[in-house]
């Protein structure tokens, strides 16, 4: 169940206010043996907008989230079905707008609530009450350049940390979080022709491969190139992504 409500608080002041309610009914069978359970998670968002100018806004917001990824069909050593494990976004920004760019910077704190983690008592079985955190800087553009050429780029630097965990690992560096990522893609139109042409490249800096360990995975970066031909109320795109066969660890 799934409800939201854009308001204009004034004529420069939006608010968007929502909630969403999901179950999830599981049900595995193992060697003849039925196992099933029920699950359900409630989330909710908060976020604004204003317009300070008619180049100018803040933006933020709150929302938290939820995952079954690890949880699902699992039992603590009580033989409970684990919850959803949980999640809450705190993020706050300005952004900047014309006719030809859009630029937007934004800080945000994501955390990672009710984790799995070694129950201490029962070394066998698990608990939720694991925590991560990742905070983080993020800048964004759009700019048409000229009458053919269009650019689209991001950037963002993150601090990822294991805050609360009793499997040995508590204030570690998170595990497959790298420090710096970034993306530019671009895209030129030739002259009297429905033809374009796209290209990007996509990086990340270096990353652990577990939470703390010594063990990174290296960073890397990669090519895509395409052509982009639109015909009426059609296009088609054709595009050869990591372009220069790049080898990498995801």
């Amino acid at each position: 169940f799934y409800a939201q409500d854009l308001i204009a608080l004034t004529p420069t002041w939006d608010a968007i206010v929502g909630v969403r309610h999901s179950r999830f009914d599981y049900t595995q069978t193992n060697d003849g043996v039925r196992d099933s359970s029920e699950v359900s998670a409630t989330t909710w968002q908060l976020a604004t907008n204003v317009r300070l100018s008619d180049r100018w806004s803040l933006f933020g917001g709150v929302n938290t989230g939820f995952d079954t990824e690890s949880t699902l069909g699992a039992r603590g050593a009580n033989g409970q079905p684990f919850d959803p494990e949980r999640s809450r976004q705190v993020e706050a920004g300005l952004r900047w707008n014309t006719e030809r760019h859009r630029l937007s910077a934004a800080v945000f704190d994501l955390r990672r609530i009710d984790a799995l983690t070694t129950d201490p008592t029962n070394p066998d079985f698990s608990v939720q009450d694991g925590e991560q955190r990742v905070r983080g800087i993020e800048l964004e553009g759009d700019s048409r350049l000229g009458e053919r050429f269009a650019l689209n780029w991001g950037f963002a630097h993150l601090d990822g940390k294991v805050t609360r965990s009793y499997d040995g690992d508590q204030d570690a560096e998170l595990s497959d979080t790298p420090k710096l990522t970034g993306r530019v893609r671009a895209r030129y139109a030739f002259a009297d022709t429905p033809w374009s042409l796209e290209g990007g490249v996509y990086g990340v800096s270096n990353r652990r491969l577990v939470n703390g360990s010594d063990v990174r995975l290296p960073g890397y970066g990669l090519l895509d190139l395409g052509v982009h031909y639109p015909r009426h109320a059609r296009s088609a795109d054709l595009t050869v992504n990591n372009a220069l066969d790049k080898r990498y660890y995801s």
